[in-house]
This record gives C-alpha cells, sequence and structure tokens, in this order.
C-alpha cells in the first residue's frame, strides 16, 4: 500500500507544476480599432441616402491575428495580440459611425437593409500592419481604396476611388501602441475621406 504522504506529495508537485505552467503561459490580448472624429456635424443639404457594403480584406490580414512584416516577403502573426472582431469589420463600423456623424449624407444604411438608396460604398483593405524590419523606426501601415457608386434606375456609374495610404511611427513596440497608431491611421484617412467625399457635392 502506498504511504499516504507520498500520495500527498505526488498531488502537491502535480498540482505546483500546473499553477507554474498556468503562470508562464502568456496571456491573449484583444482589441478594437476605433478612430475618433472631430464632433463638428457638416450641416446636411442632401436627400441622398448612403449605402455602406462589407469590406473586402486582403487574405493576409483576414485573420484577427495582429500582422507584422519583419523582411521583405515575410510576414508573421501574433497568436497573442488579436482584434476582437476581424479588422475589415471593425473599419465598416467606424466607418458607418462617422459618416453617419458627418451629415453629408440624409442616412447611412448597412448593406443588410433592404432600402433603396442613392450611393453605395465599398472598400478593399490592401494592407494592415506593424513593419518590424528597421528596429529604429518601426511602422504601423493601413491602406484602404474606397469606391462610391451611383444608383440610378438605369445603371450603376463609379462616382469615386481613390487608394488612401497612412504610415505612422511607432516608439515602443507594445500592442497598445501598435493599436494606438492604426487608430491614428484610420482617422487620418477617415478624414481625407470624408473631405473628398464632401468636395463632390453628391
Amino acid at each position: 500500500m502506498i504511504n499516504n504522504n507520498i500520495i500527498l506529495i505526488i498531488i502537491s508537485l502535480i498540482f505546483f507544476g500546473c499553477a507554474k505552467l498556468e503562470q508562464d503561459y502568456p496571456e491573449r490580448n484583444f482589441y478594437v480599432l476605433d478612430a475618433q472624429r472631430n464632433p463638428e456635424k457638416t450641416v446636411n443639404t442632401s436627400d441622398n441616402i448612403l449605402e455602406i457594403n462589407r469590406f473586402n480584406i486582403s487574405p493576409k490580414y483576414s485573420g484577427r491575428e495582429f500582422v507584422y512584416k519583419v523582411s521583405e516577403n515575410k510576414y508573421v502573426s501574433d497568436f497573442y495580440n488579436q482584434f476582437f472582431k476581424s479588422p475589415d469589420t471593425l473599419i465598416n463600423s467606424t466607418t458607418y459611425n462617422w459618416l453617419t456623424d458627418s451629415g453629408i449624407f440624409k442616412d447611412v444604411i448597412s448593406g443588410s437593409i433592404e432600402v433603396e438608396t442613392d450611393y453605395i460604398l465599398d472598400a478593399n483593405i490592401s494592407d494592415i500592419y506593424v513593419d518590424l524590419r528597421n528596429p529604429g523606426d518601426t511602422k504601423s501601415i493601413l491602406e484602404i481604396q474606397f469606391f462610391v457608386t451611383e444608383e440610378t434606375p438605369t445603371d450603376t456609374k463609379l462616382k469615386y476611388n481613390k487608394t488612401y495610404r497612412e504610415e505612422i511611427t511607432v516608439e515602443d513596440r507594445t500592442s497598445d501602441n501598435f493599436v494606438k497608431s492604426w487608430n491614428k491611421a484610420l482617422e487620418l484617412i477617415l478624414t481625407k475621406f470624408e473631405s473628398d467625399i464632401e468636395k463632390l457635392e453628391l
């Protein structure tokens, strides 16, 4: 018969061994993208309705994990630092809120709602990564191409097509700083996009 003391020792070793493993296991972090618009609203003189479709994203970035560029042709993903939802979903939602607050359109609706609209917004997110190739010059990269089409009873016309790219320098290589710089890049892109759309006088 095995001595009870020996059994207790074995159980203690197993317990403390598992506890040590849990302590050493890195914690996973989840983040959102959120660009803050200047609260000043454009005076709305338009009766147009804008529909925002689901955004497309390059397959390299379609997952939720952060992506880092470590050499010319090599990218790695970060299992422990992720977006709460896919980046295209987060950017789509932020763009929706931004354009709604802008007042440029009478209404801004999601593409999932069956309503007759005047214009449709599509976008392709071609880059969203952190460039780690130069230790002294880390940058968060965001590139988005926007398309605005006009819906008429007989045709669909492309009214606007432009690519926006921002490269924001990151002082310290932390996941929090990566997200802050992506948010800054998205804020700059949406500010420029809003200004360009406003000039079209849709």
